[in-house]
């Protein structure tokens, strides 16, 4: 139950994205195009002040390849990266550097193929974080015209053993301080095919390690977010149950 996927991400001023769309050329327009022009804070408290691009995917997947395109506006190629590091990170707290490695200056043209890189490849990851190491030139802007990531779709663990459906969960980050991060899938057969169940009447239920219930939240998306930060450091379970499906069991431990 795998999907492949292509994940772009066109950079326009900081922090922001959209699509190029020109066949298969690429833009040579500054609009199209991130450039930093100021350090600040790096999500990752290693990297310091930097020039920085944080991707929240919005679910965590497997990488396989990953297609870069450098700065491409005309005359301007040398505030392109030169060389750079990238992270990645389940929770946008703890960090992996995936690796770290040059990018060719891009040619201003909009023939620009871009250059494809294996760094993130069995990666799996939600937050891809892209620090500027130096540029081609020495002043003090740095750009960066498109990314592309290639991933698999990670679905959470398999629970139960009901042929008429399919109940997918997965928890993390486990150990975990803070919160803990519930992705789920439940699917029901229709007419000889999975269909997304829906989920009202469907709790979470927060355990203690000997089966004590501890706290109950209905559930009201794919995603949820749970506090944890109130509790005594141990191991706990997380249960997802509802009309119609078997329940659901993760453990976790709090640190």
């Amino acid at each position: 139950m795998k999907n492949i996927l292509s994940i772009i991400f066109i950079l326009i001023a900081v922090y922001q994205s959209n699509a190029q769309c020109i066949g298969s050329g690429h833009s040579t327009h500054a609009a199209d195009m991130w450039l930093s022009c100021q350090t600040s804070p790096n999500p990752n408290p290693t990297r310091g002040n930097s020039h920085w691009i944080l991707y929240d995917l919005g679910y965590t997947y497997t990488f396989t390849n990953t297609i870069l395109w450098n700065y491409n506006v005309p005359g301007e190629t040398s505030q392109g990266i030169k060389c750079m590091t990238i992270d990645y990170s389940i929770d946008g707290m703890n960090w992996t550097q995936a690796g770290r490695f040059n990018l060719n200056q891009a040619p201003g043209t909009t023939d620009y193929q871009g250059v494809s890189k294996n760094d993130l490849m069995g990666k799996t990851a939600r937050y891809i974080l892209i620090t500027a190491i130096n540029t081609w030139h020495d002043g003090a802007c740095t750009g960066l015209s498109e990314i592309k990531f290639n991933v698999t779709q990670q679905l959470a663990l398999h629970c139960g053993d009901d042929p008429d459906g399919s109940f997918y969960l997965n928890i993390y980050p486990n150990p975990a301080t803070d919160y803990i991060h519930l992705d789920m899938d439940v699917r029901e057969k229709n007419e000889g095919n999975f269909a997304k169940k829906n989920k009202d009447n469907t709790s979470i239920i927060l355990l203690n390690s000997t089966g004590h219930e501890l706290r109950r939240m209905p559930v009201q998306s794919d995603t949820e977010y749970i506090d944890i930060s109130g509790l005594p450091s141990g191991s706990y379970l997380l249960q997802v149950a509802g009309e119609g499906y078997q329940s659901c069991t993760r453990r976790f431990v709090k640190g």
